[in-house]
């Protein structure tokens, strides 16, 4: 370690905000908030985008949102600054523990920008519960609590710890894919969905129910460049799932 790096070092132990010293990608060093805040796995996807330049990144662990810098010193040295955005936090549903639709607008375009900075396909679906109706007029609203919260254990079963699942009221679910091979990547996890929310649901020690799942897909960037349109597309594809004979998906288009 020269003298110019250690001095760099001690600059960056005395900062207010997060950050780490790389070399070649590999971390060399961190400073206590980083230690105390972060985990250096979960920068691995910063590495992936332009080696200079600012960006927004979530905590998905704390729901903390963070302004990222980052400043190539020369051709091995990286330096990341992470500055917490205290007026920005991820919101869950309370029911169901999923993200809340409140979040859904920022963190979507939050996605949406990297996947333009990086060239990369990423899926929305939207998910209607079909027979979710039936259940809270037979066995009640507790009964359909139980079901809403059943549903969401088993989408996050399904999608990757990279991907979104957010509850956006009722019966409704969007699942945002951050990246994907193609678009037969967004079908294959619409497929995993259905069969895994079609699956019987214990109510009690008598009683058990089923329910479906209607989803449509619209997927960036063949189906639009703005997430309003792509949220639309995918809403409309799932009411034309629901008119072809409910629990399937369709894409749009």
């Amino acid at each position: 370690m020269d003298q110019g790096e250690n001095h760099l070092r001690t600059v960056l132990a005395h900062l207010d905000f997060a950050s780490c010293l790389m070399r070649n990608d590999t971390v060399v060093f961190v400073n206590d908030l980083f230690k105390n805040n972060l985990q250096e796995q979960e920068i691995s996807a910063l590495l992936q985008s332009k080696p200079e330049g600012s960006r927004d990144w979530v905590h998905k662990a704390t729901g903390t949102y963070y302004s990222v810098k980052r400043i190539s010193l020369d051709k091995e040295l990286r330096v990341l600054f992470f500055i917490e955005r205290k007026e920005v936090r991820l919101v869950t549903d309370p029911l169901t523990g999923l993200l809340h639709r409140e979040t859904f607008p920022r963190l979507s375009q939050q996605v949406l920008n990297e996947a333009k900075a990086q060239e990369k396909i990423i899926g929305f679906l939207f998910i209607d519960l079909d027979g979710f109706k039936t259940v809270n007029d037979t066995w009640g609203h507790d009964s359909g609590d139980l079901v809403l919260r059943e549903t969401a254990v088993r989408i996050s079963h399904v999608i990757r710890g990279n991907d979104h699942g957010f509850r956006m009221g009722g019966d409704e679910f969007v699942i945002l894919l951050d990246g994907v091979k193609d678009r037969m990547h967004s079908c294959l996890v619409a497929r995993r969905l259905i069969s895994a929310i079609s699956e019987p649901i214990v109510l009690s020690s008598e009683a058990q129910v089923r329910i479906g799942a209607s989803i449509g897909i619209s997927t960036f960037p063949s189906d639009g460049n703005e997430v309003e349109d792509l949220l639309q597309k995918s809403d409309e594809a799932m009411y034309r799932a629901k008119k072809l004979g409910k629990n399937s998906y369709q894409l749009h288009g």
